[in-house]
């Protein structure tokens, strides 16, 4: 039970990080706003589908663990009941009833969101549904009450702190029951995304998380970009120059796609374009650039001081 439930734990919370990463790829509107009717759902949806995935993972984890705990039960057959249900109220209550569960009370609307997401919005257009769009609906009502000054970040704010709230009182529920079962079921695997959704180590709003995270990597790019090159990546540079992308567009725009791994269309045009242009002028030399691209930013490159001057991807 421990090994199982172990990777069941950290799973739960892999996928309730990713809602988080899916969350701020998707642009919310306000429902007064001139394009709310064109906004995608693709990644609302994909949000709300780990988010309810993932939070119910975590509750069946608790009614497992209760199960085991409550050895003189004598109708185990309605924990199976509920193991093999998508009700999350349902869940809640149940586990209520065996616990002390007094921390998910204030998150219970967002249950009842997830809820609902999962029951009637998850296969709706494949029964011809009118509303084709009630994903974003439901986030628009999650937050009726903000105004449409900065809503798409006031909605994510409230949707991380909701969901962070909710994952991180159900795993501390884990860690109580998986301790007086004398097991490790809250060991997470520090590999993985999963800590930063379940520990509260971090504060429990996963938005303000995740984008903590992001502005380190922004610290880290500003970081390569102010560093003086050394002579050797500087013959480099005058060997192989970066491509103008600041004729063509915002470099901040780009170094956004690039944080969020989003797969930006307009930055690989412009890169297959100017790749045309090398191989018609010299396809040996655009060799040798695209060799020495995939070399110096691989994770196995050798410290610059070690490489052959004459021969940088020897």
């Amino acid at each position: 039970m421990n090994f199982s439930l172990v990777k069941e734990v950290n799973l739960a919370g892999v996928m309730i990080w990713k809602a988080i990463e899916d969350i701020h790829l998707a642009c919310i509107p306000h429902k007064d706003e001139i394009f709310a009717d064109y906004a995608t759902i693709d990644y609302i949806f994909m949000s709300l589908y780990q988010a309810s995935q993932g939070v119910e993972r975590l509750l069946k984890i608790v009614i497992q663990l209760i199960m085991y705990v409550d050895s003189e039960a004598s109708n185990k057959d309605e924990y199976e009941k509920h193991l093999h249900s998508h009700n999350h109220l349902a869940l809640v209550d149940f586990i209520a009833t065996k616990t002390d569960f007094n921390e998910i009370k204030s998150s219970k609307n967002f249950i009842k969101l997830l809820q609902k997401f999962y029951k009637s919005a998850r296969y709706h257009r494949f029964r011809y549904s009118e509303d084709n769009r009630s994903e974003i609906a439901m986030m628009q009502e999650l937050c009726k009450d903000f105004g449409e000054d900065n809503f798409d970040k006031n909605v994510k704010l409230r949707y991380g702190k909701l969901l962070g709230k909710t994952a991180q009182a159900t795993f501390s529920l884990i860690e109580r029951l998986a301790q007086d079962l004398n097991i490790y079921v809250y060991e997470l695997d520090y590999q993985t995304n999963a800590p930063y959704a379940l520990h509260s180590y971090h504060g429990n709003n996963l938005y303000k998380t995740f984008m903590r995270i992001e502005h380190s990597k922004r610290e880290l790019i500003w970081h390569l970009i102010a560093t003086d090159l050394s002579p050797k990546l500087q013959k480099f540079a005058g060997e192989f120059p970066p491509l103008d992308f600041d004729a063509m567009y915002n470099i901040n725009e780009l170094i956004k796609t690039l944080i969020s791994g989003e797969c930006n269309g307009a930055l690989f045009d412009f890169v297959d374009h100017e790749y045309d242009e090398l191989v018609s002028e010299n396809k040996s030399a655009w060799q040798e650039r695209v060799d020495f691209i995939e070399f110096i930013t691989s994770p196995w490159a050798c410290e610059v001081d070690e490489c052959d001057e004459d021969n940088p991807t020897s």
